[in-house]
């Protein structure tokens, strides 16, 4: 399935389809052809270079999604990534945080900064990160606690 993108109602068309493409990556009753037509989608057709990766993470942990495609997803690097950084966000264990303060992504360790169950010593680490983005989570963080709380 091409899509040749040609005007703004085209991309809209094209976003529309995205959408549609995620809410049956999680809808637990997408079943499996339809799941691997998604992900054949993301790899060869996306004109507007849509952010398949979070889609991509979704089929990996479908329970429709056959193991051979499943190991397929979780050897894509973005996808290792993007499972971290939910992990990152949903995680309330002080042991996990710490792990994932060391992750090689900046995008993982920025989310472990703007966790609100990262211990305080966790964030003092991180004040020193070589990444800008993730030094400036927790300068917020820090700077501005009751700001950041409403934030989270």
């Amino acid at each position: 399935m091409k899509i040749y993108i040609k005007s703004s109602s085209d991309r809209e068309k094209a976003e529309t389809n995205y959408y549609a493409m995620f809410h049956d990556a999680t809808n637990p009753n997408t079943p499996a052809d339809r799941l691997e037509s998604i992900y054949r989608y993301g790899l060869s057709e996306n004109p507007y270079n849509l952010p398949m990766d979070t889609i991509k993470y979704h089929i990996s942990k479908h329970k429709n999604t056959p193991k051979a495609l499943r190991d397929e997803i979780l050897r894509d690097p973005a996808v290792q990534v993007n499972g971290r950084v939910v992990q990152a966000r949903n995680t309330n264990s002080p042991e996990e945080l710490a792990k994932l303060a060391y992750d090689e992504s900046a995008e993982v360790r920025k989310t472990v900064a703007d966790n609100k169950y990262t211990p305080d010593d966790i964030v003092e680490l991180l004040k020193d990160d070589p990444d800008y983005g993730v030094r400036s989570a927790v300068e917020f963080r820090l700077s501005d606690p009751k700001g950041w709380a409403k934030w989270r």
